[in-house]
């Protein structure tokens, strides 16, 4: 335990309102011109003939990007570079400049709705961690796609011959569908920074894989199915499978798993039934309502159990940490050190526990108050925090006493970790804020040495010893360590008896 933790509720979408280097200056607009245009030429790709795309990836891309670095969705630079990219897919594949120019004003109308509504929401809502999370989105989308269809309405009888309501509805659905599916992928990542690549191992318990594996079995079951039945009435089918993802699995997976299942079945309903041309209009419309509302109930599922067990985290760390230093509490250290025990005594393992204390600490609460009394307890649990090893365990006994537990060291190595945890202590100058000058501090370290791990249960008398090493520490002069073996030489584990007494000095 190197440094006090966070609480969970810190996360790294949390981040992404902090300009990267890769999006600073002119790479920002430019970037988004190139992301832009590949995703625009997508979506052409999908365009019926004499009408819009069946599915258009670059507003949801769009906006994704925009949420995801906020600082471009500020900039009229990053606004110009997406107009740019829309005007160079469409004048690259034949089409005119009118039609052209119509789009990219309705492509970033939509863009701009969504962003505008929900860069007004907390970092947890927008990056789909809270529980309102999927609904804020589908109220941001439906805007999205409402301004957008008011925007491109007029295509429809100006560029295509057809009926301004046909144009509407096919228009909005569009919208309403690509952004939904899309969007929430792009906000739930877990990351701004390049992704890095790790393997996941399966549960070594057959019935832990079997209870992993199968909702994702049950949403190919049932798209298998609904492929089978064909037609729009056979959306439903995955309803279930998709809800019971909702359940077990984390919410970008369950978004990843909408995406994909209502892509291939938005495919198959298009290729076997009609196609999304005006003469379709309502089936389109019917079909596009439908399966966004079938995103809709599990990633709203999905939101409310990730928020829950979010705020479970929370009150659990809540529960297990000191408020003050973010180290852990004094039950939570006494059941982790008991667990990692458990393992060094069936190892045979060394260890060595640590009590401290803070010399003259009532003075500084007398002399500067207990608001700099608490200054010095946090700085003294970061700079503690420093000296240990990852594998170590820290936690506030209570006051200004704290315990450490050394797994796995030597006596002198776990000497040499005391004498420089003393030493950094007396290094560090303890800012109390305004203009107070800053205090000098030291600690006083008992240590009592093990070279065989006793059992768990054994951990008080381990305290109860490196607690006499501390009495001695105080009475010999205070910022100084003493140690002592602490060994067992019976056949049977609860009988443990101090060797001998060894001191260590600064």
């Amino acid at each position: 335990m190197p440094t006090p933790q966070l609480p969970p509720s810190h996360t790294a979408a949390q981040d992404c309102d902090t300009p990267e280097p890769t999006w600073a200056g002119w790479r920002g607009p430019a970037l988004v011109a190139l992301i832009v245009f590949c995703f625009a030429l997508l979506g052409i790709l999908g365009r019926p003939i004499n009408f819009t795309s069946a599915l258009w990836p670059a507003n949801p891309v769009l906006a994704g990007l925009m949420l995801r670095h906020p600082h471009l969705a500020h900039s009229p630079l990053a606004w110009l570079g997406a107009g740019t990219g829309f005007v160079a897919a469409d004048l690259l594949t034949g089409s005119q400049l009118l039609s052209t120019l119509w789009f990219t004003a309705a492509n970033l109308v939509s863009s701009a709705t969504c962003c505008l509504i929900l860069l007004r929401a907390d970092a947890a809502t927008r990056y789909m961690q809270s529980q309102h999370s999927a609904l804020l989105l589908f109220a941001a989308v439906l805007a999205a796609a409402s301004a957008s269809a008011v925007v491109a309405g007029g295509t429809g009888p100006v560029l295509f011959q057809t009926e301004l309501w046909v144009s509407l509805s096919m228009w909005f659905s569009g919208e309403l569908q690509s952004n939904m599916l899309i969007l929430p992928v792009l906000l739930a990542l877990p990351r701004c920074r390049p992704f890095s690549i790790s393997i996941c191992f399966p549960p070594r318990s057959l019935l832990r894989l079997w209870k992993h594996a199968a909702p994702l079995a049950a949403v190919i079951a049932s798209t298998a199915a609904a492929l089978t039945v064909g037609g729009a009435d056979s959306l439903p089918v995955v309803i279930p499978a998709l809800l019971w993802c909702a359940i077990r699995y984390r919410f970008l997976s369950t978004a990843i798993l909408c995406l994909v299942v209502c892509l291939i079945l938005t495919a198959e309903v298009a290729m076997g039934s009609f196609q999304f041309t005006p003469q379709f209009w309502n089936s389109a419309l019917s079909l596009r309502v439908g399966i966004t509302l079938l995103a809709l109930g599990p990633l709203a599922m999905a939101c409310n159990r990730q928020a829950r067990q979010r705020a479970m985290e929370q009150l659990n760390h809540t529960i297990s940490h000191d408020f003050l230093t973010g180290l852990l509490s004094r039950n939570a250290f006494f059941l982790q050190a008991k667990q990692q025990m458990g393992h060094l005594c069936a190892r045979q393992a060394p260890v060595a526990m640590l009590v401290l204390d803070l010399d003259h600490f009532k003075r500084i609460n007398d002399c500067h108050g207990h608001a700099a009394g608490d200054a010095v307890l946090r700085q003294f649990a970061q700079v503690a925090g420093l000296q240990l090893r990852a594998g170590d365990t820290m936690g506030r006994l209570g006051g200004e006493e704290f315990l450490v537990l050394l797994p796995q060291m030597s006596m002198h190595q776990a000497q040499a970790l005391a004498l420089r945890l003393c030493a950094a202590v007396r290094a560090h100058r303890f800012a109390l804020g305004g203009s107070s000058p800053p205090l000098h501090v030291t600690v006083s370290v008992g240590m009592a040495f093990c070279p065989h791990c006793p059992p768990p249960h054994a951990i008080d008398a381990l305290i109860h010893s490196a607690d006499l090493q501390l009495y001695q520490a105080k009475q010999n002069g205070r910022d100084r360590v003493v140690s002592t073996v602490y060994g067992n030489t019976s056949d049977t584990p609860s009988h443990l008896h101090h060797r001998r007494h060894v001191t260590g000095t600064r």
